[in-house]
């Protein structure tokens, strides 16, 4: 993500963009096609050849709204292209991203999600507690609320506490 620079649509350089599932069988099938094609276009194409588990890497896979496995996305010239065609070759992945994206309409880079998104998710994840989990929400709040207030009280306690005094009725300053 921040080495592609995507968020902003300028790349460092053109990738190409494996998004997949190890479970997928069109996925496992297009691997070695794949491997070749980062061998060939590392020989001083300026094409980095990247791969996303989308398993791990949720938010990049929705941000770029990976729908099915594989998505091969080219990120090139400010714009990102969708290779759509099931021939799978090395060479023809590889002319894809010399030549071919050229004849397509490119789509914008989409954005960062922002704090409304990030807000939106919490909300949601909130709201799924709640509904699901009722007890646990008013566990965790009760255990937050005495913690806070057993907190509140000892640093009410050390603020207000008087100067300790030494054995002559001296206090430790004079």
């Amino acid at each position: 993500e921040h080495q592609t620079q995507s968020s902003t649509g300028q790349t460092t350089g053109k990738w190409f963009i494996k998004f997949y599932a190890p479970w997928c069988g069109h996925c496992k099938r297009l691997a070695p096609a794949w491997e070749a094609l980062s061998l060939k276009a590392s020989e001083g194409d300026g094409i980095i050849v990247a791969n996303v588990d989308c398993t791990v890497e949720i938010a990049v896979c929705k941000r770029f709204s990976v729908q099915s496995y594989p998505t091969l996305i080219y990120l090139a010239d400010r714009k990102m292209f969708e290779y759509e065609d099931r021939h799978w070759s090395d060479d023809a992945l590889f002319k894809f991203a010399t030549t071919g994206y050229k004849s397509l309409d490119g789509k914008s880079v989409p954005p960062l999600p922002g704090w409304g998104e990030f807000t939106k998710e919490l909300m949601d994840d909130l709201d799924h507690i709640l509904i699901l989990r009722k007890n646990a929400v008013f566990v965790i709040f009760g255990m937050g609320l005495t913690i806070g207030f057993l907190f509140g009280y000892v640093i009410l306690l050390l603020t207000t506490m008087p100067p300790s005094t030494n054995n002559k009725g001296k206090t430790k300053e004079e």
